[in-house]
């Protein structure tokens, strides 16, 4: 199967998946991405590819979980596979093996706010922004380069004080 997603919009997906279970066997995805979201939600791609996808490549949030396995993402503006959790912190787990991450424009892959992604062998994240980011998540696996692995900070927002307002 081949989805071709034609669209400038950054928040164009080629699959949305909520609260369901896809599996996807030699597809090809282009254009736009895939997102999963929500508890009980699981995707599982195998021998697939992403190319070219003008948000991110693999969205994985909330609770959901996804297995990557022998597939190519690449050319993704935005990150290659992304893994986020919601405020009602259900932990979200993505699993990769056998894959390449390549040539996207930010992170190959990212883990932030309780999430796990596990790279193991056969993994290749070659020429995106930065290979592995993560940000009170957790990238682990023998498919991780922890000489590329950026710890991002969390944003510093300034304090604000109340003034006293004054007549003219």
């Amino acid at each position: 199967m081949t989805v071709t997603e034609k669209t400038a919009r950054k928040s164009a997906l080629s699959l949305n998946v909520q609260r369901g279970q896809v599996v996807c066997r030699d597809c090809r995805f282009e254009g736009a991405g895939i997102r999963a979201s929500g508890v009980h939600t699981q995707v599982q791609l195998t021998r697939s590819t992403l190319s070219g996808c003008i948000g991110h490549g693999l969205v994985v949030a909330h609770g959901a979980s996804a297995e990557v396995s022998k597939c190519l993402i690449t050319k993704c503006i935005g990150d290659g596979i992304g893994a986020e959790s919601g405020q009602l912190g259900n932990q979200t787990r993505v699993t990769v093996r056998e894959t390449e991450v390549s040539d996207c424009g930010r992170f190959g892959v990212r883990a932030y706010n309780s999430t796990v992604v596990e790279v193991l062998d056969g993994c290749t994240v070659a020429r995106c922004e930065s290979a592995f980011a993560e940000k009170s998540g957790k990238i682990c696996g023998a498919g991780v380069d922890s000489s590329r692995l950026v710890k991002l900070k969390p944003i510093e927002r300034p304090q604000h004080s109340l003034g006293r307002a004054t007549a003219l």
